[in-house]
């Protein structure tokens, strides 16, 4: 076969994407635009075609401060694994407010106990029976758990309290097993109508849910059901609530205000944001909760982790943080013991 003669007609261009398309909004940003702050090995590709571009490729710039952080945990002696999820929801409670302050195998005998007197499924409403049954929150303590309280302090509230009224008050919402509680989760954290919001502004702005009741409901009662765990005794940091959700099986990044403060660490040490249709960073604000959540699940996709164990690495570094003598500079962790 004669070879093609060099003067054959080149290809015709390829047409102009259509107005509005992912394509003719975002130009693409080459690789070495992307910030890599360990060995440069890792370079996460995000092609401008894909969906959700703009949010994936800033979350790409995420992805190094992911791997510092787990390195950083590990070096300080910190379990980079999630909790065990229960079937009971009844056990998520009492574990999650068992859990501060109170060694790791003190805690396991308590939950270890009600487990071998209760189903294995047992909700919520199970849980309050049985504190019932046995004479109140002190007899139940005494004859089934132990009479730790919720702070260091002989005045303070016992746990048996605070995990008593914490499962009423998710029975009072309509909570009684783990999958009730999931299922919140899962409305509240369902994607809006595209219609409903910018999606070049996407990653820094809070969604429009004015035109998707459904999803402005989910999050209503999510926030509802949230602020009342927090106004229990003792549990006003919240973080009690996000290893709730966790013990009870999410497999999702839980929105709260651990995984609000480790985004928005990470926003201040950047400085930056994807401009909409150009692709060029600049000065932001930071996400709102959900934001940082999806942030967070879409860069520990482009580095293959599950969002759970993203999930985790973020509430850990945030905890160790909180502890005396625990602050670093923003992206890492300190070495102080992990609690607990």
């Amino acid at each position: 076969m004669d070879p093609a003669p060099a003067h054959a007609a080149a290809p015709p261009p390829a047409a102009p994407p259509p107005p509005g398309s992912a394509t003719a909004r975002t130009p693409p940003v080459p690789d070495d635009e992307l910030p890599v702050e360990h060995d440069g090995r890792y370079r996460p590709y995000v092609p401008p075609g894909a969906p959700d571009f703009l949010d994936r490729r800033l979350a790409s710039w995420l992805v190094p401060t992911l791997v510092a952080t787990a390195r950083r945990l590990q070096a300080a002696g910190a379990d980079l694994l999630p909790p065990e999820a229960h079937r009971s929801l009844a056990l998520a409670v009492l574990e999650a407010v068992w859990t501060p302050r109170v060694d790791a195998a003190t805690t396991a005998r308590v939950v270890d106990r009600f487990r071998a007197e209760h189903p294995e499924d047992a909700g919520a409403d199970v849980l309050v029976e049985a504190v019932r049954g046995a004479g109140g929150d002190e007899a139940w303590a005494r004859a089934c758990a132990t009479s730790h309280r919720v702070l260091p302090s002989l005045d303070a509230p016992l746990k048996a309290t605070a995990a008593r009224e914490g499962a009423q008050l998710l029975c009072d919402h309509g909570l009684r097993d783990a999958r009730d509680l999931l299922d919140l989760l899962d409305a509240a954290r369902a994607a809006p109508d595209p219609a409903a919001q910018d999606p070049e502004t996407f990653p820094t702005a809070a969604e429009d849910l004015s035109r998707d009741p459904a999803l402005r409901a989910a999050r209503e009662r999510w926030d509802a059901v949230r602020s009342a765990w927090r106004t229990l005794p003792g549990q006003g940091s919240g973080r009690s609530w996000h290893r709730l959700l966790v013990l009870a099986g999410a497999e999702r990044v839980v929105p709260d205000d651990d995984v609000r403060r480790f985004v928005s660490r990470w926003r201040r040490g950047q400085e930056l944001r994807w401009r909409p249709g150009t692709g060029t960073p600049r000065a932001s604000t930071v996400p709102d909760v959900w934001v940082s959540a999806r942030l967070l699940e879409l860069a520990g996709d482009l580095a293959q982790v599950p969002a759970r164990a993203v999930d985790h690495l973020a509430w850990r570094s945030e905890l160790l943080r909180g502890l005396p003598g625990g602050r670093t500079a923003p992206g890492g962790v300190s070495s102080a013991a992990a609690p607990p």
